[in-house]
């Protein structure tokens, strides 16, 4: 028997509109919500694989009125972070970057690229800030950036900002280089966690600094020690007359010591000098803290 015409149209619009509906949960059982500032850090540093998704339509502009094509949509995974502890300017943020590549135009024969840049900063106690711009493929044209101010309500599930980390993959602490390695080797995702306060730095200013990010590619020595790195574009708003976004880099060195070395350096987009390197020298990490190494 034929279903009436029209029935089949009005069931899949409904459906349709089920699954993208801003209430609609898929996969409820296999992420956990945080819906705090302490519960966002605690997963960071913790090792757990973490999304996020921002509607900015509803945030508020810092500065002039930003066109609504302007003010994104998106989401993904936080890869390389920053923590801060408080500091006189603040209490403490977290920041990490989205960059897309985008098709931009056509100009005759030739296709247009930009970066679509989002630079998010996340505090305890105040809005958190995004960047928004396109500042050209060398990350050196801030003429087009513009800010919103998104209030986070904490301990709600927002439709407009949301956190949650997996509940399908627990973090595993790593606890010997060996086993690491052969972690890497055989293809397992590892994530790096590092908190330079018990580590030695240049200058003896570790600034207690919390760090991770995905070790996506590494290499393994003639010595046998394994190196890597982390990417991410930062603003910096320096020089005050031209202000870019960096590009955040971190290199690491494992050793069979059980000793992991870090170095952090800016590259400036103008003229691909490094900038502040600072060197740091952590122990792995058995248990939680220094150096840690997570898999899932």
């Amino acid at each position: 028997m034929e279903p009436p015409p029209g029935s089949v149209r009005l069931v899949l619009l409904v459906f349709t509109i089920g699954i993208f509906s801003p209430n609609h949960s898929v996969g409820g059982d296999r992420s956990l919500p945080l819906t705090t500032y302490d519960d966002l850090m605690t997963s960071l540093t913790s090792g757990h694989i973490v999304h996020y998704f921002f509607n900015t339509t509803v945030c508020q502009p810092t500065g002039e009125q930003i066109p609504q094509q302007k003010t994104p949509i998106f989401g993904g995974k936080i890869q390389f972070f920053e923590a801060f502890p408080p500091r006189k300017f603040d209490n403490g943020k977290i920041i990490f970057t989205q960059m897309l590549y985008v098709q931009e135009r056509w100009e005759g024969y030739e296709e247009i690229f930009n970066t679509d840049m989002k630079d998010i900063s996340i505090y305890p106690d105040k809005p958190i800030q995004i960047l928004l711009d396109r500042p050209t493929v060398r990350l050196n044209d801030t003429r087009g950036l513009h800010a919103v101010a998104c209030k986070w309500k904490e301990g709600t599930v927002s439709d407009a900002i949301r956190f949650s980390a997996s509940k399908k993959f627990e973090p595993t602490l790593v606890t010997s280089f060996e086993e690491l390695k052969e972690r890497l080797i055989s293809g397992e995702e590892i994530r790096m966690v590092t908190n330079s306060s018990g580590c030695k730095c240049t200058y003896n200013d570790c600034r207690n600094l919390t760090l991770g990010g995905d070790i996506k590619d590494f290499q393994v020595q003639d010595d046998g020690s394994v190196t890597f790195s982390l990417y991410k574009p930062i603003y910096l708003g320096v020089p005050f007359d031209h202000p870019m976004f960096y590009r955040d880099i971190t290199f690491g060195y494992l050793f069979p010591n059980m000793t992991t070395k870090l170095a952090y350096t800016y590259l400036d987009p103008m003229n691909w000098m490094t900038l502040n390197e600072i060197n740091v020298t952590c122990p792995f990490g058995t248990t939680q803290g220094f150096a840690n190494f997570y898999t899932y």
